[in-house]
């Protein structure tokens, strides 16, 4: 099988993880080229990437496609006003003609509901973000409720905005719900044979809660169209949905929820939704007692704040002991770190008896992100009949020892030499600040995980990218 995958933007996430998961699966992912591709804050080019679909489309068994890519060039560009209402959804009437053109290529989807806040390209940027997020949560509260606190609120956080950037965002807001309601019609067409609304950060509540509801009064229940949280795993995830095969079965074991009511931290909807919504899509079925088991880690009070914000970490303890047992019985255990977001636990990693007996690890930004990444390595294993302990390895690296451990003294090197690690002056230098403090760490365990190389795929630190040798 060959797929043409047209990601969202050129991160390691999203341009480089669907290429290595498929091509452990046994097939063929090909992307655009890197001169097709976005870089940072500059988007790519609708030409890029209909040059690209209209080049793969003859040999593709399959498409996946980044529909923000393709009418915006980028997942940061889908938050900018570069592009017009007319003009996206006259690229999206293009991809249209192109299934017509390829109707035995099945097209898979998928699409970001615009984050309640607006991107962060450099510090200055953060003031703006969080009264943006304000805004958006007590104006809905407001609207849901009609309490005069809420509106107090909702115009206190309002004027904390710039104006220019509240016009730019309704904007933008009204164009991309645009676009989604065009997608979904398309899909009800069936010129996708499956899309992903993906909701990217949010808090439970937002603007965004409108837009859902309008958009699944659209979906009418259609199967072939699914609503989650998540946006960077969206294109992983994707791509093994549209390898086909056999569903996969798999033990889905969940610690630290037992109510069932855990919301992580950038997310609007408990866990456990967004799990079996997932699953489903990537034809995952929990069985208990399955050789995989997909085990989920909860914060044990169940409050997911920022790495480092844990709760008591001896309440890891009964968690890690129920892995061990697993791994001790040979089972495969695709662990779900979600103690805290945008970093994993050392608490829980160190309690376990050999983190290199995983068959996959996971704990990257937002919860969501962090499933897709562990669903789509379990389907791809699965085709394979083999662990990739090579992604297991950089994943240690990337979500525990870098967003845990060494991303935030990178950002006090960086700041103190005068730099910005949302829009870093001097790469290299930061890249040769990085490679430094990978170095001088000895933990055992990152030992035992060389040898490899860390980079910085864009011009800030957010995100780094490892490679294992």
């Amino acid at each position: 099988m060959r797929v043409a995958c047209l990601p969202l933007d050129s991160r390691p996430c999203n341009a480089l993880f669907p290429v290595q998961l498929a091509s452990w699966a046994g097939a063929e992912c090909v992307t655009p080229q890197q001169a097709e591709m976005d870089d940072y804050t500059v988007p790519a080019s609708f030409e890029a990437a209909r040059a690209f679909l209209e080049r793969e489309m003859p040999r593709a068994g399959a498409a996946v496609i980044s529909i923000d890519r393709l009418c915006f060039g980028s997942l940061l560009a889908s938050r900018e006003e570069g592009v017009s209402e007319a003009e996206a959804l006259r690229r999206l009437d293009w991809l249209a003609d192109l299934k017509r053109r390829f109707p035995s290529v099945a097209f898979h989807g998928f699409s970001v509901i615009i984050r309640a806040s607006i991107s962060t390209l450099s510090s200055l940027d953060l003031d703006a973000y969080h009264a943006m997020t304000d805004y958006s949560t007590w104006s809905d509260i407001y609207g849901e409720t009609g309490e005069e606190s809420a509106r107090r609120k909702a115009e206190a956080a309002k004027a904390r905005v710039p104006e220019a950037v509240l016009v730019k965002y309704h904007a933008v807001r009204a164009r991309n719900h645009a676009v989604n309601r065009r997608a979904v019609a398309l899909a009800k067409e069936g010129v996708f044979d499956s899309l992903a609304l993906l909701m990217e950060d949010a808090p439970r509540q937002g603007f965004h809660r409108a837009e859902q509801r309008a958009l699944l009064r659209l979906m009418g229940g259609d199967p072939r169209i699914s609503l989650r949280n998540g946006a960077d795993e969206g294109g992983a995830i994707a791509v093994m949905k549209a390898l086909g095969g056999a569903p996969v079965a798999a033990d889905v074991i969940v610690l630290g929820d037992e109510t069932g009511r855990f919301t992580a931290r950038y997310e609007d909807r408990p866990f456990r939704e967004n799990l079996r919504v997932a699953l489903n899509y990537a034809g995952v079925v929990a069985t208990p007692g399955a050789e995989k088991a997909l085990v989920v880690i909860c914060p044990p009070d169940g409050n997911q704040g920022e790495h480092g914000e844990t709760a008591d970490p001896a309440a890891l303890s009964p968690m890690a002991d129920a892995v061990n047992a697993l791994m001790d019985a040979g089972r495969q255990v695709y662990l779900l770190d979600l103690v805290s977001a945008n970093g994993g636990s050392f608490d829980l990693v160190e309690r376990l008896t050999d983190p290199m007996g995983l068959a996959a690890y996971s704990a990257w930004n937002t919860a969501s992100n962090a499933l897709g990444t562990a669903v789509a390595q379990l389907v791809s294993d699965a085709r394979s009949g083999r662990v990739n302990r090579t992604f297991l390895r950089e994943r240690l690296l990337d979500d525990l020892f870098y967003q845990s451990c060494l991303r935030q003294p990178l950002n006090d090197k960086l700041r103190a030499l005068g730099d910005d690690p949302f829009n870093l002056s001097d790469k290299p230098r930061a890249e040769a600040l990085l490679r430094e403090s990978f170095a001088a760490c000895d933990h055992p365990l990152l030992q035992r995980l060389a040898p490899f190389d860390p980079s910085l795929p864009w011009r800030r630190t957010f995100e780094a990218r490892i490679d294992c040798q």
